[in-house]
């Protein structure tokens, strides 16, 4: 989708907001099952259950969070979430949008 929006810094933005939001979601959730294997591993305790449940949360955050970024995407409306808005729509920028 970056590529062949190339010259719509709007949707280049929703683009890199969905690629940010992915990454942020398989880093909690990778981070958790090494952190689980690690303790396991060490022959400590682990959470467990408590891991999957974090995992489960992350997961269903996406999708909350990915389909209310659709439906504004959909309805031509900004839809930039918290924390990763500003940094999606700064990257959606082409070396011209900036000069």
């Amino acid at each position: 989708m970056l590529w062949l929006a190339r010259r719509r810094p709007w949707l280049r933005a929703h683009a890199w907001q969905g690629i940010l939001l992915g990454a942020a979601t398989a880093l909690v959730v990778v981070g958790v099952w090494l952190g689980d294997f690690a303790l396991e591993a060490a022959g400590l305790p682990s959470p467990g259950l408590a891991a999957v449940v974090v995992q489960l949360a992350a997961f269903a955050c996406y999708l909350v969070l990915s389909v209310r970024s659709m439906v504004g995407a959909y309805r031509r409306r900004e839809a930039a979430l918290p924390l990763i808005g500003a940094r999606a729509r700064r990257f959606g920028l082409t070396r011209r949008d900036r000069d």
